[in-house]
């Protein structure tokens, strides 16, 4: 009884070596961060009307109304007509998730960066100060409002601007 004991415990003990050849790898779908450098994330442009993708919050100063577009940037409208909105300008803000208007200055979170724009003449807005690294950057450590398996971060890779779906191969983060 001993000695087939014995044999049953080695053969599944060679059985398990035999299986880590690479055929058993998990193969899922999930997200996978798309990253960029600093100075691409810093890099704000002002741009003329785009379409909206994603709405956030919306900040009504004066006739002008201030959209902001999830990870994107900020939309300006002309409402003087406020039946019928008119598409103004564009600030690209890369990873701009929240916006707050004081007297006129605009401030916007841009990755880990806190910024504060000039709105006092809403067809010619400048970036008036810049505080780096404000914010923490573990808010983009896992996607946002996502359950599942995602490609861990790597910040030697640079900075999270957003997600994608992939295919991911033994994929060691999941929430």
């Amino acid at each position: 009884m001993r000695r087939h004991l014995h044999f049953l415990l080695f053969s599944l003990l060679c059985l398990s070596y035999s299986c880590t050849d690479g055929e058993d790898d998990l193969v899922v779908e999930g997200m996978r961060p798309v990253y960029v450098s600093a100075e691409e994330v810093r890099d704000i442009s002002f741009d003329g009307p785009q379409a909206i993708s994603k709405a956030g919050k919306i900040y009504v100063k004066g006739q002008m109304l201030y959209i902001n577009d999830l990870a994107r940037g900020i939309h300006i409208f002309d409402n003087s007509d406020p039946a019928n909105p008119v598409a103004k300008a564009f600030i690209n803000i890369p990873r701009n998730f929240d916006i707050a208007i004081k007297g006129n200055t605009l401030y916007a979170d841009n990755g880990p960066d806190l910024i504060a724009l000039n709105i006092s003449d809403p067809e010619n807005v400048s970036l008036s100060k810049r505080i780096e690294n404000a914010y923490s950057d573990d808010l983009v450590a896992f996607p946002p409002e996502y359950e599942g398996y995602f490609e861990c971060v790597d910040a030697s890779q640079g900075i999270v601007l957003e997600w994608e779906s992939a295919m991911l191969t033994n994929p060691e983060c999941r929430r």
